[in-house]
């Protein structure tokens, strides 16, 4: 564990989230997105952030206004929306209420959303 050279904070990396340690407290920060990334490079595929940020309107926009994520590998292209396992039902019910995931299926896309609950996987593939 290395220590910052402010008294206000301590960085310590664990498997795939960061811990950040204050005197008195410990807080630990947890990103669906990090997550998913990991999981999907360790079966082996390589993964693209399609979401962006667009600062003129403060808004995220996800690619195809559905997905995070982008994997291909194995002779596969998978799209993944990330999000806590809480908010899986709503993100799928997004995506089949969008007309292009049908589209993206017929050429052969696997369309899945991620909802993690710190380190459980909740995956749901359309």
């Amino acid at each position: 564990m290395e220590t910052d050279t402010r008294k206000w904070s301590k960085y310590k990396p664990t498997d795939t989230a960061i811990r950040v340690e204050k005197p008195g407290k410990r807080v630990g920060t947890f990103s669906p997105m990090r997550k998913s990334l990991q999981y999907l490079r360790d079966l082996g595929y390589h993964v693209e952030i399609v979401e962006h940020y667009v600062s003129q309107a403060k808004i995220r926009r996800d690619l195809f206004g559905m997905f995070d994520i982008l994997a291909v590998g194995g002779g596969q292209t998978i799209a993944v929306q990330t999000t806590t396992s809480g908010h899986v039902s709503e993100r799928r019910k997004k995506i089949l209420e969008n007309p292009l995931h049908l589209v993206l299926k017929e050429c052969g896309w696997v369309l899945e959303v991620h909802g993690w609950n710190r380190g459980d996987l909740k995956k749901a593939t359309l």
